[in-house]
């Protein structure tokens, strides 16, 4: 007896069964998804630094096809991320850092069996600077007073009022308006 194994048309995963004297019997082996071996960033990059990840698979059947995402969109052009994949895993490659590069990077690696997903945040860490840096203002005894300030950097600055404690006693009142900027 010989038993004949052809692929059905362009899914390569299926095949029929031909005997001889019976009927062609339809076969679709189980297909193995992905594993993504998990991934983490550095917790000390600051801007201007280099840094890269690797999404590795360590099982799967093949072939594999990989993608990245950054907070749930395609990356950016204009972040200047450089890509490589090759068969089990993929490579991102960041250099000159910024805020704007911090977020959630996806990666999704896809075969014929499923797609599967693993996120990593990135937190790049840019040192506080002065967007409106405080002025020295004057006014009069019991006149308000608004004296403006805001920084920039991540972690969020945190800003902090101190007064001069001088011969006439005042009493003090400081109001903070906290805004949130893209960086």
């Amino acid at each position: 007896m010989v038993i004949q194994l052809t692929k059905l048309g362009r899914n390569m995963h299926t095949y029929v069964i031909l005997v001889p004297g019976l009927q062609p019997k339809v076969f679709n082996p189980s297909l193995d998804p992905p594993k993504i071996s998990p991934f983490i960033f550095s917790s000390d990059l600051t801007e201007g630094s280099s840094t890269q990840v690797l999404c590795g698979v360590s099982s799967g059947d093949k072939p594999m096809y990989f993608s990245w995402f950054k907070d749930g969109a395609p990356i950016p052009p204009d972040l200047q991320i450089e890509e490589k994949s090759l068969n089990e895993f993929s490579l991102l490659m960041f250099s000159g850092l910024s805020a704007r590069h911090s977020g959630a990077y996806t990666c999704r690696v896809a075969n014929h069996a499923a797609a599967v997903n693993y996120t990593a945040l990135l937190a790049v860490r840019v040192a506080p600077a002065w967007r409106s840096q405080p002025q020295d203002v004057a006014a009069l005894l019991g006149a308000p007073l608004r004296v403006d300030c805001e920084a920039d950097g991540h972690p969020a600055p945190t800003i902090t009022w101190y007064r001069k404690i001088g011969m006439l006693d005042c009493h003090l009142t400081v109001a903070t308006t906290q805004t949130s900027r893209p960086a």
